[in-house]
């Protein structure tokens, strides 16, 4: 049986040759732990972080090339959510890769009556807030207590985004357009990036149903303000 020592008295190449002649060799963890003198429950979680790692990079590789989180998730044997929170910590660590992959959109031509959008990243919090109620004062609905904006009607060169239902793993709300109205927006933070979440009231077999569904992309702050501008006037949807 082999004597227990501190993970730090055994030297790195002892170790990465342990792990190496269970994963590659097809040694079983025991054999090799004697063999080498180690402690058999620290081989064992070396070879299950190494399965681990390896797994992380396989999904995060293979959404990269174009397959869906659910079908990476169901060939290695996890969840969803799992995959997408491989991915969201890739791009955290990467964040050159995230901008390779998700390629900005060139912006539709902007024309002369709507020249008040020129200038939204110049506006100050206030003023955008302002803004945003146009689509409020026009609804004139007596039923909302006005206390966020309404969105105001899509416009026929609106920006579409692309929508997912996979929630991400962590959502912190940070701005909100009214949720009475039959299409809501939310500004999630995401730990340093955001995301949007759109809530939306559809008729299904005569029911009405809420369905939330989250923006494929992550943005940085910068870009995640832009795009909420654009959200309140129409100009993405």
């Amino acid at each position: 049986m082999s004597v227990w020592r501190p993970a730090r008295e055994y030297p790195a190449e002892l170790l990465e040759e342990a792990v190496e002649r269970v994963v590659y060799s097809g040694q079983s963890v025991g054999s090799v732990a004697r063999d080498l003198d180690i402690a058999e429950m620290m081989l064992r979680r070396r070879v299950d972080a190494h399965y681990g790692d390896r797994r992380q990079k396989e999904a995060v590789a293979r959404v990269r090339a174009g397959e869906t989180p659910a079908a990476v998730a169901k060939a290695l044997h996890t969840s969803t959510m799992k995959v997408d929170a491989w991915l969201e910590d890739f791009y955290d660590r990467n964040p050159e890769a995230y901008h390779v992959d998700h390629p900005p959109e060139p912006d539709p031509p902007i024309e002369e009556d709507v020249a008040i959008e020129l200038a939204p990243p110049q506006l100050s919090k206030v003023d955008r807030v302002l803004l945003g109620w146009l689509g409020s004062a026009a609804d004139d609905d007596a039923a909302c207590p006005g206390l966020s904006p309404h969105p105001l009607s899509v416009r026929p060169n609106a920006v579409r985004l692309r929508w997912l239902h996979s929630p991400p793993s962590r959502f912190r709300v940070m701005l909100y357009t009214c949720p009475d109205h039959p299409v809501s927006f939310e500004l999630g933070s995401l730990g340093g990036r955001y995301q949007f979440r759109r809530t939306r009231f559809v008729v299904e077999d005569g029911m009405s149903v809420i369905e939330c569904e989250y923006s494929a992309e992550i943005y940085s702050r910068a870009e995640a303000d832009a795009v909420w501008w654009k959200l309140l006037i129409g100009l993405a949807r």
